[in-house]
């Protein structure tokens, strides 16, 4: 009888104790449910390229593990197309992607829509990149704007808009989006937010003349412009019958100063900076 009795208790025992352990087990099971979830980082992070994959942008193209600046390829997430861009990995923490160089004048940039719509030049020396891969790329999310800017005595300027898009061809490619301007060389792309983009042979500007037509030169113009990166290339000062007519931006110079460089580059915003 004593024996049953202790065989019994054991038993009973043995059951919760057994209940207490999956008691136990299915709470701490629960225990990551109740806890408050981690900070996300919401900053790019490195994105590693296989072989097969092409970068979206030059910011990929970067933290694939390239360190030299140069020509890659990239294929936005709008494309249908894989096409070559110009890599700057050096400038400013890298990552950005020219979409317009020029450096020596040797290409001529008094061009027609087509031209300004697919790109044109040498992407080893001076280039338009194309409208088309701009409006792909800027679609592809939030980017920034970086221009420098270098006088014929050497002296480097840069203005930086802290976001960019371009619209697409029905919207005229217009310069959908621009924010914030930090820099050195004065703000003279603002007065141009908005304004779709005009060629001698596609005038969509708010002026009552063709200011691409008068002016020789492509861009986003209102009533006409502040700045010309796409202006003749010519030296220093000008007389003034090339005034407005040359590469120019009105803060830094004037605008009867051409300028020696112009380099216009984009690249995809980090959200916590």
């Amino acid at each position: 009888m004593v024996l049953k009795t202790w065989l019994f208790l054991i038993f009973v025992l043995a059951q919760n104790v057994f209940s207490i352990k999956l008691s136990t087990t299915s709470t701490e099971r629960q225990l990551p449910l109740l806890l408050s979830p981690q900070p996300l980082n919401i900053s790019p992070k490195p994105v590693n390229i296989s072989p097969n994959e092409v970068p979206k942008n030059c910011l990929e193209v970067q933290n694939s593990g390239q360190t030299s600046s140069g020509i890659y390829k990239i294929k936005p997430k709008t494309s249908s197309k894989v096409f070559l861009v110009y890599c700057d990995l050096k400038t400013k923490d890298g990552g950005w992607t020219y979409l317009l160089n020029r450096l020596d004048g040797t290409e001529n940039f008094n061009l027609a829509w087509e031209d300004y719509k697919w790109g044109f030049g040498n992407l080893n020396g001076e280039f338009w990149l194309g409208l088309e891969h701009l409006h792909e790329l800027t679609g592809d999310g939030g980017y920034e704007l970086l221009i420098e800017l270098e006088d014929w005595v050497k002296v480097k300027v840069y203005a930086r808009y802290s976001l960019f898009a371009i619209g697409s061809e029905l919207e005229g490619y217009s310069l959908k989006v621009l924010g914030g301007y930090s820099g050195d060389a004065g703000d003279s792309l603002s007065y141009s937010a908005g304004t779709k983009f005009s060629t001698k042979d596609k005038d969509q500007d708010h002026s009552p003349n063709n200011c691409a037509d008068i002016h020789g030169g492509a861009w986003w113009y209102r009533n006409c412009m502040h700045a010309l990166l796409t202006g003749n290339y010519m030296k220093e000062s000008v007389p003034p019958d090339q005034e407005h007519k040359i590469m120019y931006w009105e803060s830094f110079r004037g605008t009867r100063y051409s300028l020696k460089i112009a380099r216009m580059m984009v690249k995809p915003i980090k959200v916590d900076q």
